[in-house]
């Protein structure tokens, strides 16, 4: 389950990192 957890945090990161990053660039 930690895993899991893991997994899902991840991605959610890499969502916000990706719009942040989109902000930035725009």
């Amino acid at each position: 389950k930690a895993r899991c957890s893991t997994n899902r945090i991840g991605t959610i990161i890499q969502a916000i990192h990706t719009i942040l990053t989109c902000e930035n660039e725009g």
